[in-house]
């Protein structure tokens, strides 16, 4: 994993930080677009890997809501503040076994692939392939370059904490690496700062 995470960029390590950072950069309307492109109805089964502190969830309908994050500190805010809502689980997601043998409607990695290189990322995939039900999908979202850019979001992309920041068709590629139904949609309209969302939607 490609990450940053020396400097001022360490303290998004901290719950509290990292969620007001979110909610500056336009987080409530993201989560209202990202579950959109989840629909999910209550009672289907969501995976969201990298999940933070699971902020998400506040905007999900009543499902069986799984988190999984590396970090301890993000998964202990999770389940303070939505106990009750979902199972927050630290670790990889990989080698948790309460996840062996478990099968989803959805899997939601957002935020997640430009902190991966291609290897990575095309693992993640095909575990999607693998782990979810028959018509479910993926999702992802993650920031994006494209033609056209200009330098004050380019610069912010540059220097996000993930280091592999891609196009729209070098995320496509990639979820094609293990699905054959693959979608992609470019958002602009998400953050409050000039900048671009790339959502890819691969269904089983």
């Amino acid at each position: 994993m490609a990450q940053t995470t020396t400097g001022l960029k360490s303290l998004l390590s901290i719950p509290a930080v990292y969620r007001a950072q979110q909610f500056i950069w336009g987080a409530p309307k993201l989560h209202a677009l990202t579950c959109s492109y989840l629909g999910l109805g209550s009672g289907q089964s969501l995976l969201d890997v990298g999940c933070g502190p699971a902020d998400i969830v506040a905007s999900l309908p009543g499902i069986d809501y799984v988190g999984v994050d590396f970090s301890p500190t993000y998964i202990q805010s999770a389940r303070v503040r939505f106990n009750g809502r979902g199972q927050f689980l630290v670790g990889n997601i990989y080698d948790l076994p309460e996840l062996a043998g478990r099968r989803f409607d959805a899997i939601l990695a957002q935020g997640v692939l430009h902190h991966l290189d291609d290897d990575e990322a095309i693992t993640l995939f095909h575990f999607a392939d693998d782990r979810l039900t028959p018509g479910g999908k993926i999702v992802t979202v993650d920031p994006c370059y494209h033609e056209g850019q200009g330098m004050i979001e380019r610069l912010l992309m540059d220097h996000d904490r993930g280091q592999n920041v891609r196009t729209a068709g070098a995320y496509r590629d990639l979820a094609l690496k293990a699905f054959a139904n693959v979608r992609r949609e470019l958002r602009t309209d998400v953050a409050r700062f000039p900048y671009t969302y790339c959502y890819i939607v691969a269904t089983r």
